[in-house]
């Protein structure tokens, strides 16, 4: 061994220390940990496909009633080559396709509407038009498998992808832009995305919900309540790399903007287990991004009577620190330094002396798991 990797191996400083031993020396540090500024974790949306012209200028414009027109109308209007007319009814068949309980989905395929979307998909000049038509074919490919085929069968192009990554682009704007998109009901078509049978969809769609766990904490609840985040977990559990990848973003950022409530449901969950089977994963950047996580969690569970503690405990019996230890031997030195950080605050070096004025006061309550009352109750087997 080398004697920069046998000095790195020299700041992993807790080798030999029982769990006990460990959980006092934790307590150790609380307070000061809680003098960490939470502004310095800083949200990521991230936007693939940049857009001059971001999809929905203003929220207020979303708040207008959308006339719902009759299908014989919708095609009457397409041919006629007004681009105003073309949008309202584009729109006027998003709208339709985005009722939650029986969408007329088949109605808009037997009309023949998936060529015209399909085509308006290319309207770069018109990114509002571009955006309806996306939505539309990401709501009809969501649908069961027969529907899926009508959209996957169009011959000109694979829209599933460039539709959800409309829709995604959406998403990487302000606030009141996601909310616009959460409020037409985009996140109950997303729990057959994030398990649709090609990797590049659920990739996708893993991307576009970064963005929005990326947003405010009402909108990680909607994210939550949709019932997406058990999917995110599995994507980091089976899926492939690259979707994996943005499952990571997923949870960094949900992590990073989450309340006390959201952040006990995500343990709750067990998503550290999960994410501690990550750290092997070889690509420095998405490791960086699963560390902030991790930094994320600890730091933020001290707000949660026991958080810390628990979520320290669960990193360490699922291999955590054996694999900082592995990780300061990684040739990139941002990694090496993120996983000394870490050690640093949480996994403290023990100099045999305790200032007791820094412990803080003992409970005998225990971390409670059961998940918050605003959240869907989940059966994990």
């Amino acid at each position: 061994m080398d004697e920069n990797t046998s000095s790195r191996l020299k700041t992993f400083k807790n080798r030999g220390k029982d769990s006990s031993e460990m959980r006092r020396r934790r307590n150790d540090v609380t307070i000061e940990l809680r003098k960490a500024n939470r502004d310095s974790q800083v949200l990521k949306r991230r936007n693939l496909t940049e857009l001059e012209t971001s999809p929905l200028k203003e929220h207020n414009a979303q708040q207008q009633v959308i006339q719902i027109l009759p299908l014989p109308t919708v095609l009457e209007n397409l041919h006629k080559g007004d681009d105003n007319l073309t949008f309202k009814s584009i729109q006027s068949v998003r709208k339709m396709l985005s009722k939650e309980k029986n969408p007329p989905i088949n109605d808009v395929i037997k009309a023949g509407l998936i060529p015209y979307l399909v085509k308006y998909l290319e309207r770069s000049d018109f990114p509002l038009l571009q955006f309806e038509a996306a939505w539309a074919l990401t709501n009809i490919a969501s649908g069961n498998s027969d529907q899926t085929k009508a959209v996957a069968e169009i011959p000109e192009v694979n829209v599933v992808t460039p539709a959800l990554r409309a829709v995604g682009n959406v998403v990487t704007g302000r606030d009141d832009q996601t909310q616009a998109v959460i409020e037409n009901n985009a996140l109950y078509y997303f729990r057959n995305l994030l398990t649709h049978k090609r990797s590049t969809v659920v990739k996708e769609a893993a991307w576009a919900i970064s963005n929005i766990t990326a947003g405010t904490k009402p909108q990680i609840q909607c994210v939550i309540e949709a019932g997406l985040v058990p999917l995110v977990i599995d994507i980091l559990r089976r899926g492939d790399f690259k979707a994996k990848k943005e499952a990571i973003w997923v949870i960094t950022n949900y992590t990073s903007g989450a309340n006390p409530e959201q952040l006990k449901y995500l343990l709750h969950c067990d998503v550290i287990p999960v994410m501690c089977e990550q750290m092997e994963i070889q690509d420095p950047k998405a490791l960086l991004i699963l560390l902030e996580g991790f930094n994320n969690i600890f730091h933020n569970s001290q707000n949660i009577e026991g958080g810390l503690d628990y979520a320290l405990t669960s990193f360490e019996e699922n291999e955590g620190t054996n694999m900082l230890e592995k990780l300061q031997e990684h040739k990139k030195l941002e990694v090496y330094e993120a996983c000394k950080s870490l050690i640093e605050k949480y996994f403290p070096e023990d100099d045999g002396e305790e200032d007791v004025h820094l412990a803080p006061d003992s409970t005998t309550q225990g971390f409670q798991f059961a998940p918050p009352v605003s959240a869907p109750v989940f059966n994990f087997s």
